[in-house]
């Protein structure tokens, strides 16, 4: 009776235990796939997600939300560190992410100070990219030396274009490689079908 009792219990325990990862992965793939919605509910490519931003004098309006994300996308970011296949389900994550970080490139890169949202919250969502960017290493992605074409700027923020040192060119391109490489991963074109190009990766590891 002992011993059934104990292979009953282990049984139980095995099942509540692979019950609670598949809840868990259930949990995560739900707000990955909510993540992605929240992003496209600001448009579907950077400019669009900078423009619905715009209160007619500022970005500002982008605080709260550009903090929202960061805490989704570093949650994210822990669970695929510890269960990379995770990347596999749901599809469309990749995408939206490409989309966000290009628009904070337009924030970042070309918008005037007094215009642009909070500096530090825009650093702590950039650095939220870069730790889901790493959890690739995970399944064998990679930056190559395949590269999208830069983002459009608008009309009305293009004259500041890179006058704000946030990043070098380096980063910024080894960046996006490897979102490339992700949203490839993922069985999609980039957001616009952009054509790509190609760059020396030794070249521009030595520039960041």
């Amino acid at each position: 009776m002992v011993e059934g009792f104990g292979i009953g219990a282990l049984l139980l325990a095995g099942t509540l235990f692979v019950a609670a990862r598949l809840l868990s992965a259930r949990s995560v793939f739900s707000r990955k796939a909510a993540l992605a919605e929240d992003i496209t509910q600001y448009g579907s490519v950077p400019t669009a997600v900078v423009e619905a931003a715009w209160t007619g004098s500022n970005y500002k309006g982008l605080d709260e939300q550009l903090d929202s994300w960061n805490v989704q996308i570093r949650a994210l970011a822990f669970s695929h560190e510890s269960s990379p296949l995770l990347h596999d389900h749901p599809r469309g994550l990749p995408i939206a992410i490409a989309v966000l970080d290009d628009a904070l490139s337009i924030l970042m890169r070309c918008t005037p100070v007094a215009q642009r949202p909070d500096g530090t919250r825009l650093r702590r969502l950039r650095g939220a990219i870069n730790e889901m960017l790493k959890t690739l290493k995970g399944i064998g992605i990679s930056a190559t030396t395949e590269v999208p074409a830069r983002p459009v700027f608008p009309d009305r923020i293009r004259e500041h274009l890179d006058r704000v040192g946030f990043e070098s060119e380096g980063e910024f391109m080894i960046r996006r490689s490897l979102l490339l490489a992700w949203v490839q991963y993922d069985g999609q074109s980039w957001y616009d079908d952009q054509p790509t190009f190609l760059i020396g990766k030794s070249n521009a590891t030595e520039r960041a």
